[in-house]
């Protein structure tokens, strides 16, 4: 087996602020505190939430810890056990972003997931979490933005006969064509 050098993070510890991710990916955490210490691989779970709260001079007890990942800030990863700690180390390459939240808080990850900048439309739902109200982008607000991104008309029942015969599409297919001049 291969003796590889242990790997190294900078870890960007946040306490006790709201954390957000632009539509465009941009990171933001309002409030709280910030610290950075180096994490270590192969460190056990106790270990790191101790060398993290130590940073944010925070008690350890009662406190939640997750991460998100570089290939995608909109998703958290929280930290369960040993296994978890390996898999910070395997999902970033030079640092992480790691959060600290008490249990009793709502801290369900999915509460400051992405939003447009331009339009904060949000909706909520009671149903999918235990701890109470979500915030999640309205639908309109995320299947619009896909849409005009993709260049593709938004399916509204205003424009359903337009979808139908292919207006407003960046293809047009042969068959549609001929079946627009039988009609």
């Amino acid at each position: 087996m291969e003796n590889r050098e242990k790997k190294t993070l900078t870890g960007f510890c946040y306490w006790g602020g709201e954390r957000k991710v632009n539509a465009n990916g941009t990171f933001l955490y309002n409030g709280g505190m910030c610290v950075a210490v180096l994490l270590e691989e192969g460190s056990q779970l106790n270990e790191l939430c101790e060398k993290v709260c130590g940073a944010l001079h925070i008690n350890f007890e009662g406190k939640k810890f997750f991460y998100n990942t570089k290939r995608d800030k909109t998703k958290y990863v929280t930290l369960n056990d040993d296994n978890g700690v390996s898999m910070l180390f395997h999902l970033n390459e030079d640092d992480v972003d790691l959060f600290v939240e008490d249990l009793g808080q709502n801290n369900d990850p999915i509460r400051n997931t992405a939003y447009n900048s331009t339009r904060e439309s949000m909706v909520t739902d009671n149903c999918s979490s235990p701890e109470g109200i979500r915030a999640l982008p309205s639908s309109n607000q995320v299947s619009n933005s896909c849409s005009h991104e993709m260049g593709l008309v938004p399916y509204l029942p205003d424009n359903a006969n337009e979808i139908l015969t292919g207006k407003g599409q960046l293809f047009e297919t042969l068959t549609m064509r001929n079946a627009k001049w039988r009609n």
